[in-house]
């Protein structure tokens, strides 16, 4: 008999072999970047893209001054991200 494994076991190595990991991995930082940021900035966020392979979130913002603010805080605003998601992915901030 084979040994009992957890359902996120079950559900991760499902993944894997459907190749479908980047895809939740990408799903999962964009919504934790909006989680992060709040209704008011995602209002003003035209474009969030995870680059799984690099590590790289970018953010294309509307607003040049919303662009400054949110460069001030670019390592904390990546380890809220990270915080967020069942392992840290995120590794560098770029804002379009």
């Amino acid at each position: 008999m084979n040994d009992p494994k957890e359902l996120n076991q079950l559900l991760a190595d499902a993944l894997r072999r459907c190749n479908l990991e980047d895809t939740v991995t990408r799903g999962q930082v964009e919504d934790a970047y909006r989680e992060v940021v709040g209704e008011l900035i995602v209002k003003l966020t035209q474009k969030v893209q995870f680059d799984v392979r690099n590590g790289m979130l970018m953010v294309k913002l509307a607003s040049p001054a919303l662009k400054h603010e949110i460069s001030l805080k670019t390592t904390s605003l990546i380890a809220a991200v990270n915080a967020r998601l069942p392992r840290a992915v995120v590794k560098k901030l770029v804002l379009l």
